[in-house]
């Protein structure tokens, strides 16, 4: 059977994956980038580099906001106050991924507001445990979030920069914020 498997399930794939253009390449990159980096999360092996993939994650909330026309930054520190039953951070990307999933693979109608309303709460998680963690504000993640990425790509994303990475000048650049 093992042999075949692939064929067989092949067989079952989507034949409109990709066709809903409702999921724009920025979308589906900030879809990707939050599973990415939750990982790189739960995977950290210092409180700067989970502090760095927690602002890694913020990017890829501001990339997906940007698609979704949303600012969940605009009250992220108060907004689980307001929304205490929301869920938690792995869930709520879960639950994201999955409905851009749908969109993307089975031309399901995106459910704009749904996706914003996950949005918010991924941010006010990302708040809650640095705030919970840290002695930074949110803000101050944020600010060393650009700072890093300052030092990686001084003037405007290149490719080359994006996959060289100098690891030290952007935790030097981030300490410089968070000290």
């Amino acid at each position: 059977m093992n042999t075949t498997y692939i064929a067989l399930a092949m067989r079952t794939n989507s034949t409109v994956v990709g066709t809903n253009l409702q999921v724009t390449p920025n979308l589906l990159h900030a879809t990707l980038g939050l599973c990415d980096e939750h990982f790189e999360y739960s995977m950290a092996k210092s409180w700067l580099n989970a502090i760095e993939e927690l602002g890694d994650m913020c990017w890829f909330v501001a990339l997906a906001s940007s698609a979704l026309g949303c600012d969940p930054f605009a009250d992220w520190e108060s907004y689980l106050d307001r929304h205490p039953n929301s869920p938690m951070l792995a869930e709520a990307i879960g639950e994201f991924v999955g409905l851009v999933k749908k969109s993307f693979a089975y031309r399901a109608e995106l459910p704009y507001e749904r996706l914003r309303t996950l949005l918010y709460v991924i941010a006010g998680r990302i708040a809650k445990i640095v705030v919970a963690k840290s002695k930074f504000t949110p803000d101050e993640l944020l600010i060393a979030n650009i700072e890093k990425l300052k030092a990686r790509f001084p003037d405007k994303f290149e490719v080359d920069m994006a996959l060289t990475r100098d690891v030290k000048q952007e935790a030097d650049a981030m300490r410089a914020v968070l000290s």
